[in-house]
């Protein structure tokens, strides 16, 4: 053979190919399954072909004549699964009333039927898009049993690929399991409408626009033939300024390209920079990417930048783009802009309607976590994310994240041009993990229309700083409220609130009522009740005061001794307290920086302490010592703990300074005392078997007025208990009590709701019975006492 009649037999094998996989194929021939997975935009181009727009309709008058469809076809189905099945493949069951619209049945996102493209059963839909970024495929076969609408974009060929407006309804139905008789599989029944005659394309921004001429492109491949298509692009018809679609074989060969048709037959390897060939030849299967890159245009002649959009459909790269320095707005930014455009349309054409749907948890879409904002003024008027947050003001509290940054000034600063603003917030999609945001928010008249899409690659929790961070886990409460709804909501949410759950090392937050009363706090739950007005630190009597007089709006900042629940020990905290919609939000964190702005509180003569961990401490003049006072002024500090039962302790006191320690018991009296360890060791050290009660460690210096660091380290070893024998027990769903033969009680097992922690200490008990979360006993003297998850 020669080279010529090689090449001719090649360049027909090409064609064969391409009409193969264009669904162009001869006679006889079907195409593979892998090779059916056409969006569904191809799903309607035989279909609307010869569509005819009737009788005008209402969109409700047509979605009730969908939904009636789709009823049927699940009747159907559930009576006669085989016929069912045959009846909706054929052409019978297509109809035009309203325009378009036939059964799409999916198992999971697989096609089980389509009766306009019967090639695409068996391949999967959850990968197609539309122009705007809306991931039709998916949302359908997301649908549950209580159904969904799905709008989304589709090109007609009957309209010369005008792209035009698809409302589909899916439901997911129970229905008989063809293989298994007697049993039942999920499955989502869909079908949808035309709209033949609003205009969509003149809102495309640059993105979209190019996105577009790629899906319409793709149209032409199924509703045309190969060469009908080729030729299409290899005309100056199919250029439309800067926009124009060129194509390649799945080699890398390109077959069409009317700006530049000597790059016919070129391989994109010799035909592009080599850095821009391996991103286009590397794009895979159903996959798409952005490259920019330097191109000429064919509206200036000039190398200009381009932003090359690249689809492989088929095998085959279909690939279009833009001139201009703006880079797309693609991926969940595009969606999100997607998104507001079409709630926009929704509330020109029927405000109230719109209102009430993107007010709705239909509304939202959970796979981009995308739900609608609107704004008139500064109030918020509707929130499909945090209905609570409806009726506030933006530029508020509400409207400032964690790191301060006043978002909402920038929300309603937008104009019709749009902006994008980010800002930090929990994500109640992703368990209110705090995440950056980015919102797309524009002018319409009056109304101020925002949504925008979390980005889940970038740790933004661990780059906070220690004040950041407790002001973030104030926020997650609140956002965890305007979920729910706002105070209505509070019912759904206190539990977790108050559970081990919500404490994140030293990290937790406490909620008070309106009215004082402490509603929630997963470290103190004895204050669970409490008025907060009766709060007092060990260093502050009046924390409860400064609180209750924090005012709606307000933030403030207090610096106090509280319980750590990380070391179980009292510290220097810093307590962050804002006041929302009437609830006042806690958090704080623990350690000697406070936040900015913030004077160092000074550090308190006395600490509680327990444990075997060491604890510093610095030597100052502001605390002097209660037990050597001969020879004037010597610096102490002084060290609290409790035993609650005879236990073995060795107290050591080491610094670079000549130390002395005294131990002391609850009235003050020395217990004992020690100076150096010995002649050759300055340091300090008591042991001592004590008896339960509290005890005073002093750690001083023993030459006066002298100033330094020490650690102080405390040992404490606990006789074993004698063995117990128990005479009742009584189990609950997860933990288990016993009273032993000496009236004592013992539990053991879970321990979320102080269940096995909170039991009587003391006292003489006969009868005892658990529930799931709580236990009750009766005491020998004829009075009773419940612990645990119990008001």
């Amino acid at each position: 053979m020669s080279k010529k009649t090689l090449l001719l037999a090649l360049t027909l094998l090409g064609v064969f190919a391409f009409a193969f996989f264009a669904g162009a194929q001869p006679s006889g021939l079907s195409l593979p399954g892998n090779t059916a997975s056409a969006e569904a935009a191809s799903d309607d181009f035989q279909l609307a072909n010869g569509v005819e727009s009737g009788t005008p309709q209402t969109d409700a008058d047509r979605l009730e004549a969908t939904k009636a469809y789709v009823d049927e076809a699940i009747r159907r189905y559930r009576e006669d699964p085989r016929g069912a099945l045959a009846y909706y493949r054929s052409e019978e069951s297509i109809v035009n009333d309203p325009p378009g619209l036939y059964l799409l049945l999916l198992d999971g996102d697989i096609i089980e039927v389509n009766p306009v493209f019967s090639t695409a059963e068996g391949t999967s839909i959850s990968w197609r898009d539309d122009p705007l970024g809306n991931m039709y495929g998916a949302r359908l076969a997301a649908a549950d049993e209580n159904g969904s609408v799905v709008e989304y974009l589709i090109p007609i060929p009957s309209q010369d690929y005008t792209y035009r407006k698809k409302t589909a309804w899916a439901i997911r139905a129970d229905v008989p399991d063809i293989d298994n008789p007697g049993s039942e599989v999920s499955r989502v029944f869909s079908a949808g409408w035309l709209d033949l005659e609003t205009e969509v394309e003149s809102s495309f921004t640059e993105t979209q626009k190019a996105v577009a001429e790629v899906i319409e492109a793709r149209g032409r491949v199924q509703a045309e033939t190969a060469v009908a298509t080729l030729n299409y692009y290899r005309s100056p018809e199919s250029i439309d300024g800067e926009f124009y679609v060129w194509l390649a074989y799945p080699t890398g060969r390109i077959a069409a390209d009317a700006t530049m048709p000597e790059l016919e037959g070129e391989n994109i390897a010799e035909a592009y920079p080599p850095e821009v060939a391996q991103e286009i030849l590397g794009v895979r299967e159903f996959e798409t990417r952005w490259i920019s890159h330097e191109w000429p245009n064919p509206v200036t002649g000039q190398e200009e930048l381009k932003h090359t959009y690249v689809s492989r459909f088929f095998g085959f790269y279909i690939i279009s783009g833009y001139y201009g320095e703006t880079p797309p707005v693609v991926g969940p930014r595009a969606a999100a802009q997607a998104y507001v455009e079409t709630a926009i349309a929704a509330y020109a054409e029927d405000p109230e309607a719109a209102k009430a749907y993107y007010q709705s948890e239909e509304s939202v879409d959970r796979e981009l976590d995308l739900y609608l904002i609107i704004i008139e003024g500064t109030t918020i008027t509707l929130n499909g994310g945090f209905p609570g947050g409806v009726g506030a003001d933006v530029t508020g509290r509400l409207g400032r994240d964690a790191i301060n940054k006043e978002y909402g000034k920038e929300f309603v600063s937008a104009d019709e041009n749009g902006k994008w603003v980010d800002y930090l917030i929990p994500d109640p999609f992703s368990d209110y993990t705090l995440y950056r945001k980015h919102t797309w928010v524009i002018r319409v008249g009056d109304r101020i229309f925002a949504a925008g899409s979390w980005d889940k690659d970038e740790d933004v929790e661990s780059t906070l700083r220690p004040h950041q961070r407790a002001v973030s886990t104030a926020f997650k409460v609140g956002a965890r409220i305007l979920a729910a709804g706002g105070a209505a909501g509070l019912p759904t949410v206190l539990p977790y609130l108050s559970s081990p759950a919500a404490i994140n090392g030293e990290y937790y937050a406490f909620l008070i009522h309106p009215n004082g009363t402490i509603l929630a706090d997963p470290v103190r739950r004895d204050l669970i009740g409490t008025n907060v007005r009766d709060l007092r630190a060990s260093d502050d009597p009046e924390l409860g005061m400064k609180i209750a007089a924090l005012e709606e709006g307000g933030e403030l900042w207090i610096s106090h001794m509280w319980l750590n629940p990380a070391t179980r020990q009292e510290g220097v905290k810093h307590t962050y307290v804002s006041k929302f919609q009437g609830l006042t939000y806690g958090s704080g964190y623990y350690g000697d920086t406070p936040p900015p702005g913030m004077p160092m509180p000074p550090v308190p003569c006395t600490e509680i302490i327990g444990g075997d961990s060491p604890t510093g401490g610095e030597w100052a003049s502001d605390c002097v010592s209660e037990n050597l006072t001969e020879d004037g002024d010597h610096y102490a500090r002084y060290f609290t703990f409790t035993l609650t039962e005879e236990t073995d302790v060795t107290i050591t006191l080491k610094s670079d300074e000549d130390t002395y320690l005294f131990l002391l018991d609850e009235d003050g009296e020395k217990v004992a005392e020690n100076d150096d360890i010995s002649d050759n060791d300055t340091n300090s050290r008591i042991v001592a078997t004590l008896d339960a009660g509290d005890y005073t460690i002093e750690a001083t210096t023993f030459k006066k007025e002298t100033t330094g660091s020490f650690t102080l380290t405390v040992e404490a070893e606990v006789p074993p208990p004698p063995v117990k024998k128990y005479k009742t027990i009584s189990s609950g769903a997860k933990h288990a009590c016993a009273i032993a033969t000496d009236g004592s009680i013992d539990c053991r097992g879970d321990d979320s709701f102080g269940q096995v922690s909170e039991r009587p200490a003391s006292g003489s008990f006969t009868h005892i019975t658990s529930g799931d979360d709580h236990s009750c006993a009766l005491r020998d003297d004829g009075e009773w006492i419940c612990w645990g998850s119990i008001e």
